[in-house]
């Protein structure tokens, strides 16, 4: 493999990133739904049905999505519920 590594999200997001993450308002206060990149926005909508609160959860999705200029990713029934 010529000596790259690779990292999954799941690995990058220690817990001390997480609580950075959510210091800087790019996750809930807890730590979850860490998201600082698109691809951390793509897994968030993935992952929403199994948010547990899923109006706080939609909220921060939509409002990440603004930050990185992405609204247009975020599906309607997300939205709806903002």
């Amino acid at each position: 493999m010529c000596g790259v590594w690779v990292v999954s999200r799941a690995d990058y997001w220690t817990a001390a990133r997480r609580r950075t993450a959510a210091e800087r308002g790019h996750a809930l206060p807890d730590g979850s739904w860490p998201i600082a990149t698109v691809a951390d926005l793509r897994n968030a909508i993935q992952a929403f049905g199994r948010a547990q609160s899923p109006a706080r959860v939609a909220r921060h999705i939509v409002a990440r999505a603004r930050a990185l200029g992405h609204v247009g990713l975020v599906p309607d029934h997300i939205r709806r519920l903002t």
